[in-house]
């Protein structure tokens, strides 16, 4: 057995053959065992990152050293071959970088001001990886679902005045309720204002951000301009240009904050919008060949296991267009 395989087995993508492997390995010691299902109750702290984060990992990590230093000396009294912990020595160095960095989830520590909270309390930063999404819970209660490719800052815990996080790619958030401090969310100079509810934050870099009401009331304002939209009925959805706010009336909110489960759902999408998500959910790059067939609109509902090949066929399908792959190159072109 080596480190791919208990790294695909952490992922829960271990095949077969691996599962027997892992299987054996376990078998042949209880400290093999132990020392596998001690990772696997670390590695779990990536799934859903709590308020208290940072400190967690780093006292689960050395939680775990401890305990291999332990088997280790009681291995070497035993004299048990020595390639096991060569073994175990190249896995925790696997886990010293996915623990650190949570799985490719960069956390690190800002500047607090942005905030305007005690100087003591670690304000942390997660960017969520092309191919990937996260789950959180914040010291509050509120729970936030990240999407591909998002950058989401906020505090170790929040001020009695406010609650406010910064957001820059999707997030779909279940505020817990208090009325004594609003609940704000802010993706460059918008800023979404909550007591409690849950909505949907859509705010890549170029671009335009969307904001969807799934239950509750938001308020929903820019810097620099008085004109604040409040948002008081399941559904709703404003749009934001370079220019300010563009109501949209009325949309399935349901469908749009699906991605949270893994189903994609493209209600009357021109294509770019679809290769732009495509691009961060499978981290691969989308040429489309022409600025018509980037502006096609397409529907369609994708299930969560679905494989990129399978949305390509899907799209195909249509007549509309026809695609090739070269490695992480996707090119689409119009139908012939």
């Amino acid at each position: 057995m080596n480190e791919d395989i208990l790294l695909r087995f952490l992922n829960k993508k271990a095949d077969d053959n691996d599962l027997l492997e892992i299987d054996k390995w376990i078998s042949e010691s209880d400290e093999n065992a132990k020392w596998l299902f001690g990772m696997e109750e670390i590695w779990s702290l990536k799934t859903e990152i709590k308020y208290s984060d940072k400190e967690q990992i780093e006292k689960a990590y050395h939680s775990f050293l401890e305990r291999g230093n332990q088997t280790q000396k009681h291995q070497a009294e035993r004299r048990i071959k020595p390639i096991y912990w060569k073994i175990a020595a190249t896995a925790a160095a696997i886990l010293i970088i996915a623990l650190l960095s949570v799985n490719l989830f960069k956390m690190s520590s800002l500047e607090s001001g942005y905030y305007n909270i005690n100087a003591n309390i670690n304000v942390n930063e997660i960017n969520v990886p092309r191919g990937q999404t996260v789950t959180l819970t914040l010291s509050d209660g509120t729970k936030v679902w990240l999407n591909a490719d998002t950058k989401f800052i906020y505090p170790s815990r929040f001020s009695s005045q406010n609650r406010s996080v910064k957001i820059i790619g999707e997030g779909f958030f279940e505020v817990e309720h208090n009325k004594e401090s609003p609940f704000i969310v802010q993706s460059g100079d918008i800023s979404t204002t909550v007591l409690g509810t849950k909505f949907n934050v859509k705010a890549y870099q170029g671009e335009q951000i969307a904001i969807t009401l799934l239950e509750g009331i938001i308020e929903v304002s820019r810097d620099k301009l008085e004109d604040k939209v409040r948002l008081d009925r399941p559904n709703q959805q404003i749009a934001v240009s370079q220019k300010g706010f563009i109501r949209k009336g009325f949309v399935d909110a349901q469908i749009l904050s699906q991605w949270i489960t893994g189903e994609l759902y493209f209600v009357d999408e021109p294509l770019v919008n679809i290769a732009n998500t495509l691009e961060r959910k499978f981290n691969i790059n989308i040429d489309i060949q022409s600025e018509q067939l980037g502006n096609t609109i397409f529907n369609s509902r994708i299930q969560k296991d679905a494989s990129l090949v399978d949305i390509l066929n899907i799209l195909k399908e249509t007549r509309k267009l026809d695609y090739s792959i070269d490695e992480k190159q996707i090119y689409l072109k119009e139908h012939n």
